[in-house]
């Protein structure tokens, strides 16, 4: 049995290499996933650690296990924590964002990743957490530093003088030096920029105070004993923690975001995956169907029915065992391409190692046979239960006849599997069940069309056909007729088609309802013509929203400031705008009290519902020093769009958080003044301001627009992988039919059919083949995009929005697929020996 399977893996190698290529893929994009996230959880676990070695005790701002945007710690907690017996030494740190450096031409140099970051100088040697790789420190509030990855991109040398973009407005330095952070030239492409304290507290509003405190023990002191010590004097709104706990939980934070990705990575190739079991279970099926009269021949010299089974089996470990070997290949060089990408772009530091864990390859080996084995037991009992006579029979249609029972089993899984669908969208269930539900009955709904589609493959054929035949006549037809009378190998080539198009269609629909909401409650929402932004998420300073308040071609603006409180005893994401401007430049939907007054909050309605808060109530609101303040509920409103759930004055935010940071700032021209005028007299405002941008209405919805598209250019291209698995899956099926039909393509040579009209006639059968996965994939897709837009809450979606352009480019794309997949099987088929072709057994 070793020597057959031997010789019929060499004899058939071209199709036991792209069966391999399958679950390559697959694997690969599993182990590049496990690899990468491992290598720079590990990179950065062992950055967190050398950056604070030398810190033994951390003191910032809030209450334990609270996140919260805190105002400044006092200058008398750096003196307590000095005063203490066991503290060798103490500084106080200051940091926040945005700090953007332009190059020697005036340009911006944009982070790569990370944040535009501003930090103090640590004077203390001991507790420095940044290394001068050249230069010396700064000593003066007109001299900073910079990261080495930053000062590179920025050409600028030390001794030379730059110019920041500062909270406060522009100002210019003298680069005295560069620093790296552990052994990295950047923060995660983030730039660095380092300036004294002095200049750092004012620039980010610390008023003296400090954002951190940092303290290096005497040798002996015990650090948990210490920080006890210290929380006792420092008081319940100061948070104290050792060092091992810093490291801890930077880690965790860190981590969770690496988790995250991850799973995302994980999630696509474990589509990739399943697609590629169709194409396997294809594969093993037709190639049984193949080689009846060899395993009839094997039979009839006295090979038992366990071996033949055995030989079928035997051919899909050896696919496991190669394509999972390929596969971590594959995996970790691709892992080690991404990651010096990313270190290349100063997203990740250098060093940044190749993880491989055993349970990367525990999980490779797992679904490598997972995708495989399963799939090839049905081919392998078939050929154990042949029998010699049957098997040398002449091949009859009666192979081709579907059973009866595929059509029970195809509509009880398309049953179930919209059953669990429908409890997974109706919110019945959460968490694990939720993705359960929601999982499960996906794949039953794609195993439901799959068995039932069959049903439906030759009136398909033939309406996807009929075009063909015309223009194509007898090479239309007979690809027509082929695709039709052999419905459930068109059938199962189609499917890893159809569940690929499936979820890129369902992911447009949803994206595009997603969308068009935004921009309608985006539209609705906000009475500003003008809106002041930048090209990140990092916001810019309340210096150029002054600016903007002082151009009189405006009626009314306010910037809009984001920020964590704590209201009402919970963390919570809070904005903060002008109040006596909210009437001219919103339409927040009020349905109870108006916009007045200061220190005051309103609350988005059903929040407040949920907090069981009406107008005229009274909430807490954690603000400068740490302490806590009563605030009055003067409106509720329904259009959160720009806003969130939560909004104060201009003045009550500013006074809680230390370092306030606009996202945007919201204007309405005079009337009569032109749309020219208005853009003009703004940009002569801000011209000292290069990392904001001025835009209309359209254009601001516009570039809100492109954040979707974005998002959902990347998921369509790591879904695309798995239609690319489905293409595969055509050009392997395509071989093993014109093998299959050797006999035939013989025959039509004999009868005159030319080498061009035999090509032509595979080419159009892969045409039509994954027209038809085109076609089953959006039935299903559209209708799946529609059914979690209307589940979701309606200020997410409140239309469904099918992109129909979208879906037609979607259908032609299909159609060249099947044509490119389909080259080398017709390439193949023209170059048929007639003689030897129709004498074939």
């Amino acid at each position: 049995m070793l020597l057959l399977l031997r010789r019929s893996i060499r004899a058939h190698l071209l199709r036991f290499v792209l069966t391999c290529g399958a679950v390559t893929i697959g694997v690969g994009f599993v182990v590049t996933a496990f690899v990468v996230t491992d290598g720079v959880r590990a990179r950065f676990d062992r950055l967190f650690e050398e950056v604070n070695a030398g810190v033994d005790i951390s003191i910032g701002a809030g209450r334990a296990g609270q996140d919260e945007d805190f105002a400044p710690l006092p200058p008398s907690v750096l003196e307590k924590v000095r005063a203490h017996p066991d503290v060798l030494a103490a500084s106080g740190s200051v940091g926040g964002v945005p700090v953007f450096v332009t190059d020697s031409e005036g340009r911006l140099v944009r982070p790569q990743g990370g944040p535009p970051l501003g930090v103090s100088w640590t004077a203390e040697p001991e507790l420095r957490q940044l290394r001068i790789a050249e230069g010396r420190e700064p000593r003066r509030r007109d001299e900073v530093l910079l990261d080495v990855a930053t000062a590179g991109r920025a050409r600028v040398s030390v001794g030379e003088r730059l110019r920041v973009q500062t909270p406060l407005g522009p100002r210019t330095y003298r680069l005295v030096g560069t620093v790296r952070f552990g052994g990295a030239d950047s923060l995660a492409g983030a730039t660095l920029t380092v300036f004294v304290t002095r200049e750092a507290q004012e620039i980010f509003g610390y008023r003296g105070g400090f954002a951190n405190v940092e303290a290096k023990l005497r040798p002996g002191a015990d650090p948990s004993e210490v920080a006890r010590k210290l929380a006792r004097i420092l008081g319940p709104d100061v948070e104290v923690k050792t060092r091992e706990e810093v490291v801890a939980e930077s880690q965790e934070d860190f981590g969770e975001i690496v988790r995250i990705f991850g799973q995302v990575l994980l999630g696509f190739a474990l589509v990739t995956l399943f697609v590629s079991t169709f194409l396997i279970s294809n594969t093993f099926r037709m190639i049984v169907g193949q080689r009846i009269r060899e395993l009839g021949l094997l039979r009839a010299l006295g090979a038992t029915s366990g071996q033949l089974g055995r030989l079928v089996l035997g051919e899909a470990v050896v696919v496991v065992c190669v394509g999972v070997v390929l596969g971590v290949v594959a995996g970790v060089g691709v892992s080690r391409g991404i990651i010096e990408l990313l270190v290349e772009a100063d997203f990740f530091p250098p060093g940044t190692p190749l993880v491989l864990r055993p349970r990367t390859f525990l999980a490779a080996a797992l679904l490598g046979a997972g995708v495989t084995i399963p799939f090839a037991l049905a081919p392998a009992a078939r050929a154990g239960r042949l029998s010699p006579i049957e098997a040398l029979r002449e091949r009859t249609a009666r192979e081709r006849r579907v059973p009866s029972t595929r059509a029970v089993v195809g509509a009880v899984a398309l049953t179930s599997g919209l059953a669990l669908g429908a409890v997974g969208l109706s919110g019945m269930v959460e968490g694990g069940l939720l993705v359960a539900s929601l999982a499960g009955g996906a794949f039953a709904i794609f195993m439901g069309v799959t068995a039932l589609a069959v049903f439906l493959a030759p009136a398909v054929a033939g309406f996807v056909g009929r075009p063909l035949s015309l223009l194509w006549r007898a090479a239309g037809r007979l690809a027509t007729r082929n695709a039709a009378t052999n419905p459930r190998r068109t059938t199962s080539t189609a499917a890893a088609l159809m569940i690929g198009i499936s979820l890129v269609s369902c992911g447009l629909v949803v994206g595009e309802s997603l969308k068009r909401t935004f921009l309608d409650r985006l539209s609705t929402g906000t009475r500003g013509d003008w809106f002041v932004t930048t090209d990140g998420f990092f916001g810019f300073g309340r210096a150029v929203a002054d600016r903007v308040a002082e151009t009189d071609v405006l009626a009314a603006s306010t910037p809009i400031f984001t920020g964590r409180l704590r209201v009402a005893g919970d963390t919570t994401q809070v904005t903060a705008l002008e109040f006596d401007s909210v009437d001219d430049l919103f339409d927040l939907g009020v349905v109870d009290g108006s916009f007045s007054g200061r220190g005051e909050i309103a609350v988005q309605a059903e929040v407040a519902e949920d907090a069981g808060l009406r107008v005229g109530d009274t909430t807490t609101l954690r603000v400068s020093g740490g302490g806590e303040r009563r605030v009055r509920v003067v409106a509720l409103y329904t259009n959160d769009t720009l806003v969130g759930d939560w909004i104060v004055d201009e003045d009550t935010f500013v006074k809680a958080v230390a370092s306030p940071t606009v996202q945007v700032v919201v204007a309405r021209a005079r009337d009569g003044v032109s749309d020219e005028t208005v853009r003009e007299e703004l940009r002569r405002a801000l011209s000292d301001f290069p990392e904001v941008r001025v835009q209309d209405r359209e254009a601001f919805e516009e570039s809100q627009a492109g954040q979707v598209d974005q998002l959902l250019a990347v998921v369509n291209v790591l879904l695309g992988l798995s239609v690319v698995v489905a293409v595969i899956g055509i050009m392997n099926s395509m071989a093993l039919a014109a093998l299959e039909r050797t006999r035939e393509l013989g025959l039509l040579r004999a009868v005159g059919a030319t080498r061009t009209q035999v090509r032509r006639m595979i080419r159009l059968e892969a045409v039509i083949v994954g027209l038809f996965g085109a076609l089953l994939g959006l039935s299903l897709g559209i209708p799946f995009g529609a059914a979690v837009s209307l589940s979701l809450p309606e200020e997410v979606a409140h239309v469904v929005v099918v992109p129909w352009s979208a879906a037609a480019q979607i259908v032609l794309a299909s159609g060249v697929a099947g044509l490119l997949a389909s080259v080398w099987p017709a390439w193949r088929a023209g170059r048929l020996d007639v003689l030897r072709a129709v004498t074939v057994e």
